[in-house]
């Protein structure tokens, strides 16, 4: 679970579940769970912002709108939580980046992402929402961005160590995984269980 502003429990649930998705590596169905907790509390910002950073991985063409769309909400939104502000500031908007331009908006997103680790050391949704996009083996983030995968690594296992019930050491698994032709049995015993992770 991860709390946000809203009052409607069907759109917690329905971001909750979206969040999940987009962990899983699977950007297509969050976007289906984030719209749906649109639908259930449309002044609520960071269902928006799932559909468009959902949108953005999956398709960047599409994605101009609703980015535009969050920057309008954002106008009428209520005060958002420390967690919620970094991550809508960290979503670049269309008028900061153009849609077309996928290397720009990876970099400014990945440095506003560990800017605001830096300021937020204990929220460590954003040491698992950057670990999830650095490890998507299907996005050039790693290589384009200069990461490595042991900085990753180190933020999967901040996140493990303060939330023991994170899905944070999957995003692991997976990035291994795919640098490994896809064999995550092996990945996992090579180099998850002599990490402890």
């Amino acid at each position: 679970s991860f709390p946000i502003t809203t009052d409607s429990p069907e759109t917690q649930a329905f971001f909750n579940q979206g969040l999940a998705f987009l962990y899983g590596g699977w950007p297509q169905e969050a976007e289906r769970s984030f719209q749906t907790a649109s639908l259930a509390d449309p002044d609520a910002l960071m269902p928006q912002w799932g559909v468009a950073l959902s949108r953005r991985l999956r398709d960047p063409s599409e994605a101009g709108l609703w980015l535009d769309g969050l920057v309008e909400s954002r106008k009428r939104a209520a005060p958002q939580t420390a967690l919620e502000t970094a991550l809508l500031a960290a979503l670049p908007t269309t008028a900061a980046v153009q849609t077309e331009d996928a290397n720009s908006w990876r970099s400014r997103m990945h440095q506003a992402l560990r800017s605001a680790i830096v300021k937020l050391p204990r929220q460590v949704e954003l040491k698992a929402i950057l670990a999830s996009l650095l490890s998507d083996g299907w996005h050039p983030w790693l290589k384009e961005l200069d990461e490595s995968p042991d900085r990753v690594l180190s933020l999967i296992a901040d996140v493990a160590a303060a939330r023991p019930d994170h899905p944070a050491p999957r995003f692991g698994l997976r990035l291994w995984a795919n640098g490994l032709r896809h064999d995550p049995y092996h990945t996992k015993k090579k180099y998850f269980d002599s990490k402890n992770l």
